[in-house]
This record gives C-alpha cells, sequence and structure tokens, in this order.
C-alpha cells in the first residue's frame, strides 16, 4: 500500500489519499481471491478471515478514510491493533461507515452489492459509487450518485409462486419478481462488472419462475411435450447478453398482466419445452430458443383470445334468440288470455241484459247491449295489441 498503482476505474491509489471506493476494490481482490470473506449492509461492512498481514493494512487504510474499526481474534475477543499476531487469527474487522454513507443508502463491495439483492425486501434507491452505468428493475434503481429524480418502485406485479409448483421445502422461486425484471427504458451496461453481478443473481431467479416445476436444480416445462432441464451449475452460469435479453423479454411477456398469468405461463412453458430437447443446457436453451417460443406463445395467445371472442359472439347469438322466442310465446299466451276474458265478459253481459228485462226481450234494448258488447271486444283486442307491441323486442319483425 505504500506505493501508488492504477486502479481499473482509472483513479490512483495512493498511501496517503485513500477513497471509499479504493477500499472496496482491495476488499474485492481479495474476495475473489479467498483471502477474505466480506459482507456488507448500509451501516457496516465486515472483513472475515483475515491473516494478521491483511488485518493490519485495512485497519491503517481504514483510518485515512476516517472511519472506525472495531478487531475481533479466532475466538471472537476484541483486540487492538498492536495485539494482532499470527497467533490469534484469522481475524475478523467491522468497519463502521459514516453518517452520510448510512443516509445515502450506499454500498461499495460487490460482495455487499449481492448481498443486498438477496435480501427478501430489496426495493428503493442503492448508490454504487463503483458503479459505471445507471440500470434500473421494477423494485430498484442502481446508480453511482444519488439521483435527483425520485424512484418509484412498482410492488403490484404478479407473485411467481402461484403459477411455479415446487416439489422441496427449500423454496427458490422468488417471491417478487421486481428486483429481477428490468424497466423496459432501462439500459443493459453489460461492460459493468456490477451489472454482471446482478445478472448472475437475477437469471436463476427469472428462470425458475417460467418453469412448471422446480425439483431443486432440476426445471421441468410442462405442454405437449415435457422437458426436464438439469441445472447444476446456475448460479454461476456465465450469461450471454441474448440469453439474458430472451429471458427477460420472456418473462416481460408472461407477468405483464396479473388476470392472464395462468394462461400466459402456461403457453410459454409449453412452447420452451417443444424447444428444449436439442438444447441440452438452460444458457443454450434461451439463447437459441428463447425467442421462438415467445413467438409461439404469442400467437397461441392470440388463436385462444380469437376463440374466446367467436365463443362469446355465439353465446351471444343464442342468447337472442331464446329472448325472442320468449317474448313470441309470452305475446301468445297474453293474447289467449285477453281473448277469453273478452268472450267471458260478453257472454256475462247477454245473461245479466235478459236477467234484467225479465226474460221479455225488447229489441232496441237488444241492440244496445249487443252494441255494449261489440264496444268491450273492440277495447279487449286493441289493449291485446298494445301488449304485444310492448312485450316485442326492439328490433324484431312481427
Amino acid at each position: 500500500m505504500e506505493m501508488a498503482g492504477q486502479s481499473q476505474y482509472g483513479r490512483t491509489v495512493k498511501s496517503m489519499n485513500l477513497s471509499p471506493s479504493d477500499l472496496a476494490e482491495i476488499l474485492d481482490k481479495w474476495a475473489q481471491g479467498g483471502e477474505a470473506n466480506i459482507t456488507e449492509s448500509c451501516d457496516t461492512l465486515v472483513a472475515n478471515s483475515l491473516s494478521h498481514t491483511h488485518a493490519l493494512e485495512l485497519i491503517q487504510n481504514c483510518k485515512r478514510i476516517g472511519w472506525h474499526v472495531i478487531v475481533e481474534d479466532v475466538a471472537r475477543n476484541e483486540v487492538m491493533p498492536e495485539e494482532i499476531t499470527d497467533a490469534f487469527g484469522p481475524y475478523r474487522l467491522v468497519i463502521m461507515k459514516s453518517d452520510d454513507f448510512k443516509i445515502k443508502n450506499v454500498i461499495l463491495t460487490i460482495s455487499g452489492f449481492r448481498s443486498f439483492f438477496q435480501t427478501p425486501d430489496a426495493t428503493g434507491d442503492l448508490c454504487v459509487p463503483r458503479c459505471m452505468s445507471q440500470f434500473e428493475t421494477y423494485a430498484v434503481r442502481v446508480s453511482s450518485l444519488s439521483a435527483s429524480k425520485k424512484f418509484v418502485p412498482i410492488t403490484d406485479l404478479p407473485q411467481p409462486r402461484k403459477v411455479v409448483r415446487e416439489l422441496r421445502a427449500n423454496r427458490s422461486v422468488p417471491e417478487r419478481i421486481g428486483p429481477w425484471l428490468l424497466r423496459e427504458s432501462s439500459f443493459s451496461p453489460w461492460s459493468d462488472s456490477f451489472f454482471r453481478a446482478w445478472v448472475k443473481i437475477a437469471a436463476p431467479n427469472l428462470v425458475r419462475a417460467l418453469a412448471s416445476e422446480v425439483d431443486g436444480n432440476d426445471l421441468v416445462f410442462r405442454g405437449a411435450y415435457t422437458a426436464k432441464v438439469s441445472c447444476p451449475d446456475i448460479n454461476t452460469v456465465d450469461w450471454s447478453p441474448d440469453a439474458f435479453r430472451n429471458l427477460q423479454a420472456a418473462t416481460h411477456w408472461v407477468y405483464e398482466n396479473g388476470r392472464e398469468l395462468e394462461l400466459r405461463h402456461g403457453l410459454f412453458a409449453t412452447e420452451i419445452a417443444r424447444v428444449a430437447p436439442a438444447r441440452p443446457d438452460i444458457k443454450t436453451l434461451f439463447s437459441e430458443g428463447g425467442a421462438t417460443a415467445l413467438e409461439g406463445a404469442r400467437i397461441a395467445y392470440g388463436l385462444s383470445l380469437a376463440n374466446v371472442s367467436r365463443d362469446s359472439l355465439k353465446a351471444l347469438a343464442d342468447l337472442r334468440k331464446s329472448m325472442a322466442e320468449e317474448t313470441a310465446k309470452l305475446s301468445d299466451n297474453t293474447r289467449a288470455i285477453v281473448t277469453a276474458v273478452g268472450a267471458a265478459m260478453f257472454t256475462g253481459i247477454g245473461l245479466l241484459a235478459v236477467r234484467l228485462t225479465d226474460g221479455h226481450i225488447d229489441f232496441r234494448c237488444d241492440i244496445s247491449f249487443y252494441n255494449c258488447g261489440n264496444v268491450c271486444w273492440s277495447h279487449c283486442i286493441q289493449w291485446t295489441s298494445i301488449y304485444s307491441l310492448a312485450a316485442r323486442p326492439s328490433g324484431a319483425v312481427a
């Protein structure tokens, strides 16, 4: 650390001018070489399994930055820096970040970046000073500086566990799809090491969210064919841009609409099972067959909507026909009832007339009652016609 060197991001690392990002580069280098285990939160940065030389170097670097350090030996007893020797190692250092880092939700190391996304409630703005390009998922925005524009997470996306069956008690299907799904307007900076680290975490979650069944490292896609893809190294797959782009596009389409999730999920699983036999590994499956499977699923989805529309129109036509038949029957019944009532009324009036005249029927009286009966009968016929017209559905032809 006494010599100046050029970092991979173009900054000069000097012993007297060390930044938190430079410190994070050193820790990531140690972690990559197996010389340390790094865990990080927004408040603290913890380095485990350090040799006494690395522990002393890290203490000096934290002093230059102005961060407080707690040192523990192999027995988890707190020790002073001057008590560090090879005999009591390996050492554990707990580094307390300054208050401005805590307020801005800053993550420095790639290890801490991975840990953040593996938490169940990964949501909001994440400031990563060493991230070269900003990118956004539905739940998290990753940027090198605190952005001035407010970020609004989208949390009402469909849940993968509703459509994916897990055959083991250890659940691996993600509860939420938001942290792993890029927004359509977001840029994919493949040259950024942090973005590539996120891809390695996101891709296994997206693949499991598209499978019909998950049995440990085995993914099952069911349809007309059943394809079983074994993925023992799914967390270490080096995804190509094409494969990951196809994976993102398929997940976007499947989880676009919560009401159609089950239909779309089943259609895509059917299509990916059809193209799977010729592509043995998951990376090749999505790089070569992902776009084809998505296109087939979209065509099948369009045909299913056309069939639903055709069936709906047929059902509506049948309903209108049955309503017209029932209305015609009702009109006939009403006409018969009114006719019977009119005949009974006419007969009653005639009997009443005979009774009132004591059997001596005057011709003029008979004519009067006859005219009265005709008037009543005509009124009955008129009301029957009016009711029939009122009961007839609009647009029906008499």
